[in-house]
């Protein structure tokens, strides 16, 4: 297919996750179900019939008030619903091996190379996985995405999975519980850490959201719709399409139908925090730097270890620089870092979100790095799963076992110059910005060897020995399709 204008987004098409959190729905669930062996036509009568009850994009700004459902597609999928080989070909070669492949037969390695560059070696490495894994629920065909208001998930988990025919939904290896995956937004936004979440989130250019960006902020946070949707203009001259496999328009065998268009790829990480390391360390650190373990010294450490104080505020922003509690006014996210903090002096240079979203910071050329960084972007749709954190002391009843932490759930059109670049290039990647021999404070695997350095004057301070704050439990790369696309594979 041809690449679209912008403005003609065909949102009645594009599945809604890709342009909200359903922030009106509080409560979800991530079902995760294979396709019965033998019952394939069954399968697709399922998905469609589920393409009718899937949550569109359009109208754009309407928040349903009852019920949401999408649906995303593992590679499994494909060759069970009889995707031929032209047609697969088409899909992403990191989509196609799946965010965990084993390492090749002839290799010494226990972890292939895409899950070094991800970072799940040691205590990370897939072989431990809930789910996703290569020894535990290899099977994975799709994931279910339900979400409804407090007292309603139950009923609709129960009403989608009893309309299931052909699929079933998978069960825990070690558990034997159905993977169902509960989870919930609070209303503060806040996740298990006690920090603010989701404040940094691209705009798709063309949409009422984008629109209303200060100019300033635009520059960064306005991302054209093909970093996101397939078949569009991306931020790349080369940009991301729903294009046809190599060579394919020159013999003229483009398929009858184009199941990639307005599709796009679903990242699903499965990620356990560990509150209490957390604040330990934070509290340690404190009596290290301050002398003492107080609130206001804790803040202050947890704030360097993130780059924003937990009510959202960031570092480089001067008057909310000791307001860590401060509700004046939203959290600032117009900030750029070459000219308001160029060496790190607030925001330290490997905080976490400096790290996830470097804006005008990745070289010298503040305005060749912002073009950069839009490039990479990601839309961030996860939520929390477990009871609420220790720093509030209450507990939702959902996991008896008391793990908590979050289902990391993003959109991208290219998961490797998107998802993977960030993990690799700027997360784990131990040199970022001149730095030496760290990785991200919050997301690093070096348990109890992790370090970070604050900038500071006359002499930098190097906090050592961070703990594994967070463990990857499961996780895949999922397509979610256009809803067209899901209707032409149900026949």
């Amino acid at each position: 297919m041809g690449r679209l204008a912008m403005q003609q987004v065909e949102w009645d098409d594009v599945q809604g996750l890709v342009l909200t959190g359903y922030p009106r729905l509080p409560k979800a669930a991530y079902i995760l179900w294979r396709m019965v062996p033998g019952e394939a036509q069954k399968a697709k009568q399922w998905l469609g019939n589920l393409a009718g009850r899937v949550k569109a994009a359009a109208p754009i700004g309407f928040e349903p008030e009852d019920k949401a459902i999408n649906i995303a597609l593992s590679e499994g999928a494909l060759t069970k619903l009889g995707i031929d080989p032209q047609e697969r070909a088409r899909f992403s070669v990191e989509f196609l091996d799946g965010m965990a492949p084993l390492p090749p037969p002839q290799s010494t390695h226990t972890v292939s190379r895409r899950s070094s560059q991800l970072g799940d070696v040691g205590g990370n490495a897939p072989d431990g996985w809930l789910w996703g894994g290569p020894s535990r629920n290899t099977e994975i065909d799709g994931v279910l995405l339900v979400y409804a208001k407090e007292k309603a998930l139950d009923e609709l988990i129960d009403s989608e999975c009893r309309l299931m025919t052909g699929v079933e939904v998978l069960h825990c290896a070690d558990t034997s519980k159905p993977l169902i995956l509960k989870a919930y937004s609070r209303g503060d936004r806040k996740e298990h850490f006690g920090f603010r979440d989701g404040i940094s989130q691209p705009f798709i250019m063309g949409t009422p959201a984008a629109n209303a960006l200060s100019a300033k902020q635009a520059r960064f946070d306005a991302v054209k719709p093909g970093e996101f949707i397939l078949g569009y203009d991306g931020e790349r001259e080369d940009s991301l399409g729903a294009k046809p496999a190599a060579g394919a328009a020159q013999r003229g065998r483009v398929p009858p139908r184009d199941l990639l268009r307005n599709g796009t790829y679903l990242v699903f990480r499965h990620l356990e925090q560990n509150v209490a390391a957390f604040e330990q360390f934070v509290a340690d650190a404190a009596m290290k730097v301050h002398g003492k373990d107080d609130q206001p010294s804790r803040e202050w450490v947890a704030a360097r270890l993130i780059g924003r104080w937990r009510s959202g505020h960031p570092l480089v922003d001067p008057p909310f620089a000791e307001k860590e509690n401060s509700s004046a006014r939203r959290p600032r996210n117009d900030f750029l870092y070459h000219h308001e903090d160029r060496f790190g002096l607030a925001c330290p240079i490997g905080s976490h979100i400096r790290r996830a979203n470097p804006r005008d910071a990745l070289g010298p050329d503040p305005d060749t790095s912002l073009r950069l960084s839009k490039m990479h972007r990601i839309i961030r749709r996860g939520r929390l799963y477990g009871p609420d954190g220790v720093r509030n002391g209450a507990d939702n009843g959902e996991n008896a076992q008391g793990t908590r932490g979050i289902y990391f759930i993003c959109v991208n059109a290219d998961i490797a110059s998107q998802f993977e670049l960030i993990q690799h290039t700027w997360l784990n990647n131990t040199h970022f910005g001149g730095l030496y021999d760290e990785r991200d404070p919050l997301v690093n695997n070096r348990d109890g060897e992790g370090v970070m350095t604050i900038q500071q004057r006359p002499t930098n301070l190097r906090l050592e020995g961070l703990p594994r704050f967070v463990t990857v439990r499961g996780g895949a790369y999922f397509f979610m399709p256009g809803i067209a696309a899901l209707r032409a594979l149900g026949t």
